[in-house]
């Protein structure tokens, strides 16, 4: 598996509803998009429940047959693709000009690199 999930124990009462922050943790890069969620009912997973993930994008009106069509045409859903790097992208910066505040009160100019 490229992806670890991690598992969570969560116990509803009656017409009680939660919301639930789930952690995807990728092993590789490459796209990772998220198709379903599945879930089970009671501690031996004697019901196992899936509800896959299919949402339309924005409709798209650019063209005569995209406005004409009955049913819409709708560009891809991004919502719940992400972008796995191996490496984080890294911003370096140089500030010329900020004032540094000395200990008597007075500023000085002073330039900060990273």
């Amino acid at each position: 598996d490229a992806v670890i999930f991690a598992s969570q124990d969560v116990t509803l009462g009656a017409l009680e509803s939660r919301s639930i922050q789930l952690t995807a943790v990728p092993k590789k890069e490459g796209l990772l998009k998220i198709r379903s969620v599945t879930w089970g009912i009671f501690d031996c997973q004697q019901v196992v429940c899936d509800r896959p993930f299919q949402f339309k994008g924005r409709r798209l009106r650019n063209t005569l047959e995209q406005r004409a069509s009955q049913s819409g045409v709708y560009s891809d859903d991004l919502r719940l693709e992400i972008k796995v790097r191996s490496n984080k992208p890294r911003l370096s910066a140089c500030l010329e000009g900020l004032p540094e505040l000395r200990m008597d009160g007075t500023q000085e100019a002073q330039w900060l690199q990273g």
